[in-house]
């Protein structure tokens, strides 16, 4: 970046920050990221990219650098040089942790972080206070970290898609007990969930909460399932609830073998698509054993190699495609 950029305090745009190769390693990414503090009237997007591997803290601790955008509405931080391999020094941690967005963002998008926690701001109880107006959430390869923010406690949060989180182990305890004051809704606004590079016990922690709540993901209308570990068939406790639910994607399954009834629950699906699932055979009747619902008229079947022959339950969709590799 330009020299003393953070100098131009009337600055209203600016889509990019790149923090260079050599700042990160020579341990003066912290200094340069200081420089954004003073522009405060950035506005739309704003992305962050850390290009090289984040060493030791420069001579300013980073505080608040983003915190008094008030007209930034997404953004961006990529650590480029992320690599779940390293070891954990806790400078990709402080780089997060100087980065929370004023109250009005909308967009957040988090890459490549190395750290084995989410940042403090992330990980409270009041985090819908924090981020009230956040509609879209997109977390990626963030191998490391261990626990999930209370993300349903975003109260506008309408997209969420966590990918590629190996090393979760579910939602915080802190966040478990009983509340004096109960939610009314679990993600009462989200409309689009892709499911990514977790596990089936994340999965389920996600789509069927142990919390009581009386109307988990009510307003769901569009799931994908994508790449869980160990997913062998898709339960019913975790697709009851989703009356709203317009499209389902599963893919990438390697140990899906049964769809069960889960389908059953779909009342309102239109589209299904079910691909590179190499376990599930669904020209077994008995593994589609369910009524076709009313809406459901598109089906998309793609490269499943035990599908050998076409149901005879394919008469009732009005456009289906079968693509085999």
């Amino acid at each position: 970046m330009p020299a003393e950029i953070g100098q131009v305090t009337s600055l209203r745009t600016l889509p990019s920050f790149i923090i260079g190769k050599e700042s990160c390693i020579s341990g003066q990414a912290s200094d340069k990221l200081n420089e954004l503090k003073g522009l405060v009237d950035l506005r739309n997007s704003l992305s962050i990219k850390f290009m090289g591997r984040v060493g030791a803290i420069g001579e300013r601790t980073p505080k608040g650098v983003v915190k008094r955008m008030k007209h930034l509405r997404q953004l961006n931080v990529d650590f480029e040089y992320g690599y779940h391999r390293d070891v954990d020094t806790g400078a990709h941690l402080m780089m997060l942790e100087a980065l929370q967005p004023h109250q009005n963002i909308e967009g957040l998008r988090i890459k490549d972080y190395n750290g084995l926690r989410f940042p403090s701001w992330l990980m409270v109880e009041n985090l819908g206070l924090l981020l009230p107006k956040l509609v879209d959430l997109h977390i990626e390869d963030c191998h490391k970290c261990q626990k999930l923010p209370p993300l349903w406690k975003l109260p506008s949060l309408q997209s969420l898609e966590p990918r590629n989180l190996g090393g979760l182990e579910g939602y915080d305890d802190k966040f478990m007990q009983p509340s004096k004051t109960p939610e009314r809704y679990y993600f009462s606004s989200l409309k689009q969930l892709e499911l990514k590079g977790i596990s089936e016990k994340i999965s389920k922690q996600i789509l069927c909460p142990s919390l009581h709540h009386p109307s988990p993901l009510c307003n769901l209308k569009e799931l994908t399932v994508d790449s869980v570990e160990g997913l062998a068939t898709m339960s019913e406790d975790v697709f009851k609830n989703l009356m709203s639910l317009q499209s389902l994607s599963i893919k990438n399954c390697e140990n899906l073998i049964s769809l069960s009834t889960c389908l059953t629950h779909l009342t309102s699906l239109e589209t299904l698509t079910i691909a590179y699932c190499p376990e599930l055979d669904l020209s077994n009747e008995e593994e589609m054993q369910f009524q076709v619902l009313g809406n459901l008229s598109t089906l998309n079947l793609w490269e499943l190699d035990k599908l050998m022959s076409l149901p005879l339950w394919l008469r009732h969709f009005c456009y289906f495609e079968i693509i085999i590799h």
